[in-house]
């Protein structure tokens, strides 16, 4: 049979298991921490990789919306310029043709022929720029 333990010698080797348990669970606790580290890192990585998933498809539709707002306001723009210079052209036209009316002369009375060439002319060359504007600004059909 082994032999009875003092008090003082009981006391020793209780603190011995007890300075083991504590080391036992020192080394459970930074098991568990690595493990609850890790699946919580695996967490936040699939939740940042949405998040930045979402973000960069938001800034694609940004990014789309914004060209074809330019798209717009570019067509609107060119289509205003070329028709103010058809309204020009027909001014100058319309303008020479009241002037000369009033002189005698055939000479003098018909060289607003020029100018009904002029606008005429411009109206076509401003007519087609329109068509193409038109035609670029169109939307995509989906």
């Amino acid at each position: 049979m082994p032999e009875k333990l003092t008090k003082e010698q009981q006391k020793a080797v209780n603190k011995q298991v007890e300075n083991q348990l504590k080391q036992v669970e020192k080394k459970l606790e930074k098991v568990v921490e690595k493990k609850v580290e890790a699946r919580l890192h695996k967490k936040l990585l699939a939740k940042s990789k949405a998040l930045t998933t979402t973000a960069a498809k938001r800034g694609i539709r940004t990014t789309v919306l914004i060209g074809h707002k330019f798209r717009d306001h570019a067509s609107t723009a060119m289509i205003a310029a070329l028709s103010f210079l058809i309204a020009l052209a027909w001014k100058d036209f319309i303008v020479k043709l009241v002037k000369d009316n009033t002189k005698i002369s055939l000479l003098e009375k018909y060289p607003y022929i020029a100018e009904l060439f002029t606008a005429i002319i411009i109206t076509i060359i401003a007519i087609i720029g329109i068509m193409f504007v038109s035609k670029w600004a169109k939307k995509e059909e989906k």
